[in-house]
Protein backbone atom coordinates (compact mmCIF):
# COMPACT_ATOMS: atom_id res chain seq x y z
CA UNK A 1 0.00 0.00 0.00
CA UNK A 2 1.33 3.10 -1.23
CA UNK A 3 0.48 5.35 2.41
CA UNK A 4 1.09 8.97 0.54
CA UNK A 5 -1.19 8.54 -1.84
CA UNK A 6 -3.79 6.67 -0.16
CA UNK A 7 -3.40 7.28 3.32
CA UNK A 8 -6.59 8.89 3.94
CA UNK A 9 -8.57 5.51 2.38
CA UNK A 10 -5.92 3.18 3.91
CA UNK A 11 -6.81 4.82 7.46
CA UNK A 12 -10.49 5.19 6.77
CA UNK A 13 -11.34 1.41 5.93
CA UNK A 14 -8.65 0.09 9.39
CA UNK A 15 -10.83 2.75 11.42
CA UNK A 16 -14.56 1.33 10.42
CA UNK A 17 -12.95 -1.64 10.92
CA UNK A 18 -12.03 -1.46 14.42
CA UNK A 19 -15.37 0.80 14.86
CA UNK A 20 -17.24 -2.01 14.01
CA UNK A 21 -15.51 -4.71 16.01
CA UNK A 22 -15.45 -2.02 19.34
CA UNK A 23 -18.64 -1.49 18.51
CA UNK A 24 -19.62 -5.19 18.82
CA UNK A 25 -17.98 -5.16 22.48
CA UNK A 26 -14.61 -6.75 21.15
CA UNK A 27 -11.26 -5.88 23.50
CA UNK A 28 -9.38 -3.63 21.01
CA UNK A 29 -5.58 -4.35 20.91
CA UNK A 30 -2.20 -3.83 18.60
CA UNK A 31 -2.15 -0.35 18.46
CA UNK A 32 0.66 1.35 17.53
CA UNK A 33 2.38 4.63 17.55
CA UNK A 34 2.07 7.14 14.89
CA UNK A 35 5.83 7.84 15.02
CA UNK A 36 7.91 7.83 11.18
CA UNK A 37 4.18 8.12 9.50
CA UNK A 38 4.23 11.41 7.53
CA UNK A 39 0.50 12.29 7.73
CA UNK A 40 -1.76 15.44 8.97
CA UNK A 41 -4.78 13.64 10.54
CA UNK A 42 -6.42 10.02 10.40
CA UNK A 43 -9.41 8.58 11.40
CA UNK A 44 -7.15 5.41 12.40
CA UNK A 45 -5.82 7.45 15.23
CA UNK A 46 -7.59 6.46 18.70
CA UNK A 47 -6.49 8.22 21.16
CA UNK A 48 -2.75 9.16 20.28
CA UNK A 49 -1.66 5.63 18.54
CA UNK A 50 -2.91 3.96 15.41
CA UNK A 51 -5.82 1.16 15.68
CA UNK A 52 -3.50 -1.20 14.20
CA UNK A 53 -0.44 -1.90 12.20
CA UNK A 54 -0.10 0.78 8.81
CA UNK A 55 2.37 -0.33 6.17
CA UNK A 56 3.76 1.73 3.52
CA UNK A 57 5.46 -0.91 1.22
CA UNK A 58 6.20 1.08 -1.48
CA UNK A 59 7.55 4.62 0.40
CA UNK A 60 8.63 3.02 3.45
CA UNK A 61 9.38 -0.72 2.61
CA UNK A 62 12.68 -0.53 4.48
CA UNK A 63 10.79 0.29 7.76
CA UNK A 64 7.72 -2.84 7.36
CA UNK A 65 9.94 -5.60 8.30
CA UNK A 66 11.10 -4.25 12.03
CA UNK A 67 7.51 -2.42 12.63
CA UNK A 68 6.16 -6.18 11.93
CA UNK A 69 8.31 -7.55 14.24
CA UNK A 70 7.85 -4.86 17.24
CA UNK A 71 4.13 -5.85 16.54
CA UNK A 72 3.33 -9.25 16.72
CA UNK A 73 6.07 -8.75 20.36
CA UNK A 74 3.59 -6.39 21.25
CA UNK A 75 0.33 -8.82 20.75
CA UNK A 76 2.18 -11.16 22.21
CA UNK A 77 2.63 -9.23 25.51
CA UNK A 78 -1.22 -7.99 24.92
CA UNK A 79 -2.87 -11.71 24.58
CA UNK A 80 -1.38 -13.28 27.80
CA UNK A 81 -2.90 -16.17 28.80
CA UNK A 82 -4.55 -14.10 32.17
CA UNK A 83 -5.84 -11.75 29.93
CA UNK A 84 -7.18 -14.42 27.21
CA UNK A 85 -9.10 -16.08 30.13
CA UNK A 86 -10.45 -12.86 31.60
CA UNK A 87 -12.26 -12.06 27.79
CA UNK A 88 -13.77 -15.52 28.29
CA UNK A 89 -15.36 -15.06 31.64
CA UNK A 90 -16.45 -11.64 30.74
CA UNK A 91 -18.21 -13.33 27.06
CA UNK A 92 -19.83 -15.88 30.02
CA UNK A 93 -21.10 -13.16 32.00
CA UNK A 94 -23.10 -11.54 29.08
Amino acid sequence: MNLFVFFFLYCMAYAQLYDVFEGLGCQMIGHTSQDGYEHEASKAIKGDKFCGLLCDAVNQEELTEDRVVQWVAQLKEELTEDRVVQWVAQLKEE
